[in-house]
């Protein structure tokens, strides 16, 4: 098993069973037959340096790695630090946009709003290898928003949102941006467009239930257009609700039972 913070691979040399492993755990030097040559050095400088503290410690520690080596090697803190991987990544993000109205040797990017000129141009020099001559940029500001408060029906405080940072760099080669993908087909796009409406109008059943509504409500007109056309055609006769409902029907009536039994209240 290689271990995702270093770069060794930790088993055991021969297949043994728990109970031999045990064995073999209660004597003495008994767990340098079962690891690799390897994990005997790093437990022999461990105890060299006296990194592990006390003695008590350090038969902790050896404890621990016999139980699950793999798991104690997937520790940092247990790999030593030339051993270990380095990896370091950023914890910002940089969005290239398409700009066809710009000419190939600008480009446009959205950035996080402590970017600076020097900061985006050595980004672009260390990890990518452009060189840029000119770089302009400008803060957007976001437009005015009202908040909504769910199951409230009264409007919300009015706040804008974060504004963003736009640069527009000028490259020393030029770029040409591909061409857009026309068949979206091998991406589902269809699928994903059906599952979009959904959310939508679901969404917006479950906000009529707690919220005014904002947008009318197209599919009752229409069902309330078309019963008015029966009515005005003749297909349909007009009667009053309670004579729809049974229960209304044998109260306004005066009688105590169903049509089908006679008597009266």
């Amino acid at each position: 098993m290689r271990l995702w913070n270093a770069h060794r691979r930790v088993f055991y040399k021969n297949p043994l069973s728990y109970q031999n492993r045990l064995e073999l755990q209660s004597q003495p030097d008994g767990w340098r037959q079962i690891l690799t040559e390897d994990v005997v050095k790093f437990v022999d400088d461990l105890k060299a340096n006296r990194l592990a503290g006390t003695p008590e410690q350090q038969k902790q520690i050896i404890k621990q790695l016999l139980h699950n080596t793999p798991r104690f090697f997937s520790r940092p803190k247990n790999v030593p630090l030339e051993l270990r991987k380095q990896v370091f990544l950023p914890n910002f993000v940089v969005t290239f946009m398409r700009t066809p109205h710009l000419p190939p040797k600008y480009a446009s990017f959205w950035v996080p709003l402590w970017f600076n000129k020097l900061d985006f141009k050595n980004y672009l020099k260390n990890v990518y290898n452009v060189d840029v001559l000119h770089i302009r940029s400008y803060v957007q500001q976001s437009k005015v928003e009202r908040e909504q408060l769910p199951g409230s029906r009264t409007p919300g405080r009015l706040f804008r949102p974060q504004a963003r940072k736009k640069m527009t760099v000028e490259l020393v080669d030029p770029f040409i941006y591909p061409e857009e993908e026309k068949d979206l087909s091998p991406w589902e796009s269809e699928t994903f467009k059906k599952e979009l409406k959904q959310n939508e109008e679901m969404f917006k059943e479950e906000s009529r239930a707690t919220q005014p509504p904002i947008d009318p409500d197209l599919k009752r007109r229409e069902s309330i257009a078309q019963q008015a056309q029966e009515f005005l055609q003749g297909r349909q006769r007009w009667r009053p609700s309670w004579q729809s409902i049974p229960t209304d029907t044998r109260v306004m009536q005066g009688t105590s039972r169903s049509p089908g039994i006679r008597g009266t209240i």
